[in-house]
């Protein structure tokens, strides 16, 4: 916990504690597809972002996740990414988005750095709603680590609903399929809940 708060206020120092900066904290539920464990993973994340000009955003991210393995215990695993992003205006109700990441997975045995790009787009359904579908693709920089194959290379898309409860504040409801790229990454379906708070 100690690492993630300071990560998270690093990022906050960077891009300027002021104005136009945001907060997300969210909570997904994976569940492992072809499993004989009925193995599931609990994902709490936190996310600190700062708006740049002209659509552009600096975000920091850190999870903590919790995996277990039917009978054989359970395991943490964790990651710490920074992002950027870049958000399109347009004259109709659809607001495209792209952006990529890097960052350090840690597993139970090994830790390996990673990248990831999104595409996608939001939805304007009616003044407090907002429909939103990403499409992501993250994966290793290496297939091996320590000689320990790193099986982290999936496809994502996830499909949100978002409610804005005020003008700054929000909570959003997901539904994501993971699915994998080389026969050796676990896939997964996913529920998720997250708030987030804009300033």
């Amino acid at each position: 916990m100690k690492k993630m708060l300071v990560f998270l206020l690093c990022v906050m120092s960077s891009a300027g504690y002021c104005s136009d900066w945001y907060g997300n904290a969210s909570v997904d539920q994976k569940d492992k597809l072809h499993s004989k464990t009925n193995e599931f993973h609990n994902v709490v994340a936190f996310t600190i972002g700062k708006k740049l000009d002209n659509g552009w955003s600096v975000e920091g991210l850190v999870e903590e996740e919790l995996v277990k393995n039917g009978s054989s215990g359970q395991a943490n695993e964790g990651l710490y990414q920074l992002r950027l992003n870049k958000q399109f205006k347009t004259d109709t109700i659809f607001q495209p988005y792209m952006g990529v990441a890097t960052g350090v997975k840690n597993k139970a045995t090994i830790g390996f750095p990673i990248y990831r790009y999104d595409i996608g787009t939001r939805v304007k359904l009616t003044d407090s709603l907002t429909g939103r579908i990403n499409w992501r693709h993250r994966q290793a920089f290496h297939e091996t680590t320590d000689s320990h194959p790193t099986k982290y290379n999936t496809d994502e898309t996830r499909l949100s609903l978002i409610y804005n409860v005020t003008k700054t504040d929000a909570v959003t409801l997901s539904y994501a399929q993971e699915r994998n790229n080389d026969g050796l990454s676990s896939e997964y379906n996913t529920l998720g809940i997250s708030y987030s708070k804009h300033f």
